[in-house]
């Protein structure tokens, strides 16, 4: 890329005037391309989410012109929802675009190459998802009529998992509402449990 001037030894006859109408400016442009980031979705696991780096994190958008020989691009990318800053960490859709803050243009290539490409960056999507897990609310037993107050609290230890796992170093507290089961499937809610009857517990 860039500008060069032609000179050259004049060889013509002095039986001639010679009248150069056309420039005599050569100028080499920037090759154009345009690469779609890469779109990427995981399961929740508790963890930041790292993108790849180098050429790895992004594939020449269709229709794009290629890179020039061994010439090698790299972009940097940050992580926005609601088109604000955010680390990609809790389940959702997170906007995967170009990171300014290293690079002005949010790439570059290698050393001395950058002035002759010019780069389009479109933005990718990443998405986390939420992890799927099957508990049981452990149901206390032979609880009989005393006159005495019942109350289920709310600890880790009054479910069992049975499907599926919690991401690392994660505990699971689950909140409930205990219901007096009436005729006709009728449900009311008691806290606590005094009186003889049947009574469900549900989740919050």
């Amino acid at each position: 890329n860039g500008t060069w001037k032609v000179t050259g030894k004049n060889t013509v006859s002095t039986n001639y005037v010679v009248e150069v109408i056309n420039s005599n400016i050569i100028e080499v442009t920037p090759r154009k391309i345009t690469v779609d980031i890469k779109n990427d979705t995981k399961t929740y696991d508790g963890k930041l989410y790292v993108y790849g780096s180098g050429s790895g994190n992004y594939e020449l958008a269709e229709g794009s012109k290629k890179l020039v020989g061994a010439d090698e691009l790299e972009i940097f990318v940050k992580y926005q929802q609601n088109e604000s800053d955010v680390e990609p960490i809790n389940a959702g859709t997170y906007a995967i675009v170009k990171d300014t803050s290293v690079y002005e243009n949010g790439w570059k290539m290698n050393v001395g190459l950058d002035s002759n490409y010019e780069v389009t960056i479109n933005s990718g999507e990443l998405v986390i998802d939420e992890r799927e897990i099957t508990i049981a609310i452990n149901t206390p037993k032979g609880w009989e009529y005393s006159g005495i107050e019942y109350l289920y609290s709310d600890l880790e230890n009054n479910y069992k998992l049975v499907a599926g796992t919690l991401a690392e170093n994660e505990i699971l507290t689950i909140h409930t509402v205990m219901y007096k089961l009436g005729e006709n499937g009728t449900k009311e809610e008691v806290s606590p449990i005094v009186n003889a009857g049947k009574y469900i517990i549900e989740l919050v």
